[in-house]
Order: C-alpha cells, then structure tokens, then sequence
C-alpha cells in the first residue's frame, strides 16, 4: 500500500498529469512497473524512438545533448532530473519535436524509475483523449513510426525516410472473418499489421482444402512477397481472426520508394532475400584453431575451389544455421541484437553466397542475381529491378 501511494503521489505531483482524476491516477500507477538502473548507465539515448515514458522515484540523472563541431563532438549538460521529474514528458506533452529522444539521460547514482511502455500509456490515455488532444495525436503518430521500425524490413531506415513512408499509407480497419486477399489473386499491395490478429492459409495440392500455416499478431508485414518476387500473385490466402487494423503500402509507391532513397538500401535487400533458404554446398570442411592463445578462429575450406573464410565464433553459429531449413530472416531474428548485427549477418551470407560456400535451396526470383556489389552496386541494381 505504501508503494503503491508513493506511485500516486510522484505521478500527482506532475503537471502533465493534473487533469486526471485521483481515480485515474490511481489506475495509472497499477499499469506502471518500476526499474533501476545503476550509476553511470544510460537509461535513455538521444536520437532513439521514443517507446517509454519514466518518471524518477529515487536517485539523480543527468540530461545531456551531443553538439556537433566542425571536428568533433562535445556532449552538453542540459539539466539535471531529480525525484518526481519525468523523462520524455513535460506539463504538455512530449519532450521531443521529431518523435525520437532529443537527449541522452545518464543515472548519476543508481536510479529507481517508474516506467510504462507508450502503447500501454496510450491506451490508458484514450480515456482521457478529450483531454489530452495533442498528446493524443503525437502518441499515435510515435506509437506508429515504433510500428514501422519494428518490422524487419524497416528497422534500417531512419526516421525521415520512416516518416516518408508514414504520408503514403492507408489505414483499414476490418471485421473479424475478412478475406484480406485470396491465394492466387494478384497483388499489388502489402499491409503493415497494426492492431489484431490475422491467420494466413496455404492450399494442399493433394487434397486442394486450406490449411492454416501461421497466425500473425503486430509487428507483421502481409503480402510482400508478390510484390518484391514480381509473381504479381499472393501466394497465400489471409483472413482476419479478430477486428483488425492495417496500414496499406501500394506497390507504385514501394517501387519508388526502394528506388529513390539510398537509405533503403539495406532494408530493401533484407527484403528481396529474407524468404529464401541458404544453404550450405557440399564439399565445404570446418577446421578450428586458436590464435594468440585466446582467440577461437574457424577456417572454412571449399575443397572444389580452394576458397577458404575464417570466422569467429559467433559468425560460425550463423554458419550453422544456414542449413537450407530456415529462412534467412529466422537467421537474422534469431542472432541480430541490434542493425549493427543485423547488417553484420547479411554481409556474411551475401560473402559465403560468392565464395560459394552456400547456395539458395529455393531458386531466387530470376531478376534477382545476387552477384558481388559494393553497396552502391546494390543501389544501382534495386533501381532498375524496381523500374
């Protein structure tokens, strides 16, 4: 009972939060869970999406922003927060214009937080919307660039391309039990998943019934691979099993998206390649060393061609995946920890994939070649296959 008053009285004593009633105030603190971090790390980093809302009940931290010189960067200290200050909010809304961190905040002692993730804030808020209109709209236009970024094909872009994207979808809202699209009708749209739960359903050529093959929940992407192979039909059908909303991606726009901004490069090749199945060659042997009495280093050795590639540990896990059984894209959700390593791992499997250390178990769409580019080469390419 103590916590839970001392919740009620940090969340009281904010001017954000003076236009709810006790009762909501209440109901607030029950959705918040409570954090600590310890001296000296950050707790939040500028330039990041902003996805979580904190308010501090014990310990300082430090604001700062980084001020590019000609020659360098020099961190500046803008305030420090004590019990009771919030971060990312202040008494009108967000503390941000563009809808990333505009700081980094750093716990000087060890930091007690109470914090609530921003899609649970804002369902809470929607009681309060009449209230609350500006944040009402800043939260969904966050909670939506939290969407787009969160889906693999999209995690690479930064937010003006993001917010490109953003001025060219259509939002649906559909009933439960809709046909979204049909197994074989063509496509020429994809569907980002906001809100729902869809099922999507395969035919069985033996017994030419539908059989259900997954079940997909936001963040999903629906119906992209008619458009990026260039098979101009689903292949698969999709229904809603709850009410459900989507954003709409028309593929006129994609292909000019993917061709026009150097940015989405990196996205666009995960995107042409995160359906296929590398694989490993034959004729392929692993032998492991250890170099400099610490270092673990695998040498693989193509024995038709001679070509060797040394990999560490990490990468050799990767190796092991590659086995023509998994998607390219489980290799990458399954290792990738950050876009660092997401671009690491694909980097990886287009090196082995010239070396020829693995080849692709399902053929490629036949634009696809995947010869060696630099990454302007692969720029060029997406060009004229998006043409």
């Amino acid at each position: 009972m103590l916590v839970q008053q001392i919740r009620i009285n940090i969340l009281a004593s904010h001017p954000f939060f003076t236009l709810l009633t006790p009762d909501d105030i209440s109901k607030l603190a029950n959705l918040m869970y409570e954090i600590y971090v310890p001296k000296g790390e950050i707790i939040v980093k500028e330039g990041n999406l902003i996805d979580s809302i904190f308010l501090i009940e014990e310990g300082t931290a430090e604001v700062t922003r980084t001020s590019n010189k000609v020659d360098s960067k020099e961190d500046i200290l803008l305030a420090k927060l004590s019990k009771g200050e919030a971060i990312g909010l202040m008494e009108t809304g967000f503390f941000s214009r563009n809808k990333l961190r505009s700081a980094t905040v750093t716990a000087l002692t060890e930091v007690k937080l109470l914090g609530i993730g921003l899609k649970d804030f804002n369902k809470f808020m929607e009681q309060s919307g009449s209230l609350y209109p500006n944040f009402r709209q800043s939260a969904d236009i966050i909670l939506r660039i939290n969407l787009i970024k969160s889906i693999h094909s999209f995690s690479n872009l930064n937010i003006e391309s993001i917010n490109h994207i953003m001025s060219n979808i259509k939002e649906l809202k559909l009933p439960l039990n809709h046909v979204l699209f049909r197994e074989g009708e063509p496509g020429d749209i994809c569907y980002l998943l906001e809100e729902g739960e869809i099922e999507i359903f395969r035919k069985n050529v033996s017994t030419q019934h539908d059989e259900s093959i997954a079940k997909l929940k936001p963040p999903a992407i629906i119906g992209e691979a008619a458009i990026l192979t260039k098979s101009q039909t689903r292949n698969a059908s999709v229904v809603t099993k709850t009410e459900c909303k989507l954003l709409a991606l028309d593929q006129n726009f994609l292909f000019e998206f993917f061709k026009n901004d150097t940015r989405a490069v990196d996205s666009t090749v995960i995107l042409l390649l995160s359906r296929y199945h590398p694989k490993h060659v034959a004729h392929i042997s692993v032998e492991k060393k250890q170099e400099n009495g610490n270092d673990i280093i695998y040498t693989l050795r193509n024995k038709k061609t001679s070509a060797t590639i040394c990999l560490s540990p990490i990468e050799i896990e990767v190796w092991n995946n590659l086995d023509g059984k998994h998607i390219l894209q489980d290799v990458i959700d399954k290792f990738s920890t950050n876009d660092e390593v997401k671009s690491s791992i694909i980097n990886l499997v287009l090196e082995l994939y010239h070396e020829k250390f693995i080849d692709f178990s399902v053929d490629l769409a036949p634009e696809i070649k995947l010869e060696k580019r630099s990454r302007q080469g692969w720029f060029n390419f997406i060009k004229k296959y998006f043409k």
